[in-house]
């Protein structure tokens, strides 16, 4: 179990390395903005995946929601639903799915 746990916590570790750097470089790589929303939501999929299962092998109390994580999902979901009214939707777009996928890497930084 031991052995799970410290995997878990290394892909977990390495995910979200992945993910600082891909986000930082991203306009440098060539990609299309719908490619690289892609990538940065597949990613932090992905880290939150590995941080269910490594707060699933530890088998210990779950960490308190603080009210500055409430705050931030709330922000976020705010940011992401508001979009939705602008005129532009090909713009607006891509900005719900950043905010969706800083809402998923938040969840995922709560559970590890």
């Amino acid at each position: 179990m031991m052995i799970l746990r410290q995997h878990t916590n290394w892909m977990a570790l390495l995910l979200l390395v992945i993910i600082v750097i891909f986000t930082s470089f991203y306009p440098a790589m060539g990609l299309k903005g719908y490619e690289s929303n892609t990538i940065i939501i597949s990613l932090s999929m992905l880290f939150l995946i590995s941080s269910f299962f490594s707060s699933n092998a530890q088998r210990i109390e779950g960490y308190p929601v603080s009210y500055i994580n409430t705050l931030l999902v709330v922000f976020l979901i705010w940011s992401a639903f508001g979009y939705f009214y602008t005129v532009d939707q090909d713009t607006s777009l891509s900005s719900i799915l950043l905010n969706i996928s800083g809402i998923i890497l938040l969840v995922g930084l709560v559970l590890n």
